[in-house]
């Protein structure tokens, strides 16, 4: 029978339906998920006895495909497959495939919450009540400003809509989405430069370079609009994380949400 070896600690976390489709497909799973990613050389061990690999941040790698002679496919639990070696899988034969659109919405109004949290300083006010303050933090409304998205695939579309709603402005920035479809969803196509000089809330949406160099260095975090927002809830190696900090002690940009890190755990 074959096995599928699973490691994202989320799969089926709130429904049993996945197991079910598992079981009846005959492939059942060699390990279920747990609270926390398998350690490289578990997942090594694991991957040899696996047909089939259903993975979440784990680094799948030309080293661990060695090691599984019977693997057949590998399916990212998500959409991006930027921690998967999809060239040294080709060259094996193993077909990568992933879920688009399964959490688009679910992404885009995690992010919007967070855009709403850190205009309004909700987090920072919850945080002091709670530790016995009473503060009167000041947050202005979103309405009238401007977003800046940076990546307009499904998650950046919805997020637009939503910032239409509440009365922003949006600026677009994605060098394969042509100008005329980014007007079309309510937004105005910007270069990067351009987008990071004049919103007042910039949200990323797009993969990190293979390189490992932060979309956002020093410089463009530098030329962002005194007291801008920075959201990013999608990885952490988009942004420079020490020149980030830096520029809000300095009290230059006013606001950081950040769902994704350069390391994870911190």
């Amino acid at each position: 029978m074959p096995t599928t070896l699973i490691t994202t600690p989320t799969f089926a976390r709130h429904s049993a339906r996945p197991w079910q489709i598992l079981d009846e497909a005959g492939a059942g799973p060699l390990r279920p998920c747990a609270d926390a990613a398998l350690p490289t050389a578990e997942l090594l061990t694991h991957a040899a006895q696996a047909d089939a690999l259903i993975v979440g941040m784990d680094p799948i790698t030309a080293e661990l495909l060695d090691a599984a002679p019977r693997l057949k496919v590998i399916a990212k639990h998500g959409v991006g497959v930027d921690t998967i070696d999809v060239a040294a899988a080709h060259a094996r034969g193993i077909p990568v495939v992933c879920a688009p659109g399964s959490n688009s919405r679910a992404v885009a109004e995690y992010t919007f919450g967070l855009l709403l949290s850190a205009t309004r300083s909700l987090t920072a006010s919850h945080t002091a009540v709670a530790a016995g303050g009473w503060p009167k933090l000041f947050g202005p409304e979103l309405h009238g400003k401007t977003l800046g998205i940076v990546g307009f695939g499904r998650i950046g579309r919805l997020l637009a809509g939503y910032a239409l709603a509440f009365g922003m402005r949006v600026l677009a920035h994605d060098p394969y989405v042509s100008g005329d479809d980014v007007r079309a969803q309510g937004a105005e196509p910007a270069a990067l430069d351009d987008l990071l000089a004049r919103a007042d809330a910039v949200s990323l949406h797009t993969p990190p370079d293979p390189s490992g160099t932060p979309l956002l260095d020093r410089a463009r975090l530098a030329a962002m609009r005194p007291g801008a927002i920075l959201v990013n809830a999608a990885r952490g190696g988009l942004i420079d994380q020490s020149a980030l900090a830096a520029l809000l002690r300095s009290g230059h940009l006013g606001a950081a949400a950040l769902d994704a890190f350069s390391t994870e755990p911190l």
